[in-house]
């Protein structure tokens, strides 16, 4: 007979950082869904931008700075090159 179990096997660790992801989630998803309202045609929810990027930081605060912190660097480097390219086209 064959043994077709479908369990798995974690660490206590590992399933406490699966449950305490999953609990976040679930924390940001309601905190986005109460401050939704209907659009003026009713036919979709409107999420308040500021509400999502407030959860995001309280909820994900290493991987919001994480991004913050690359997209200023993307920033810095597209303003560098523009002026540097700005600085050729007014030498020439």
């Amino acid at each position: 007979m064959a043994n077709n179990e479908t369990g798995v096997t974690m660490s206590i660790a590992g399933y406490n950082q699966m449950k305490s992801e999953n609990t976040k989630m679930g924390m940001f998803i309601d905190r986005i869904f109460e401050e939704a309202t209907i659009s003026s045609d009713k036919s979709s929810l409107v999420f308040d931008v500021t509400v999502i990027d407030q959860v995001a930081h309280l909820c994900f605060p290493e991987r919001y700075k994480k991004k913050l912190s690359y997209l200023r660097g993307m920033e810095t480097k597209v303003a560098m090159k523009e002026l540097k390219e700005k600085e050729r086209s007014d030498d020439t």
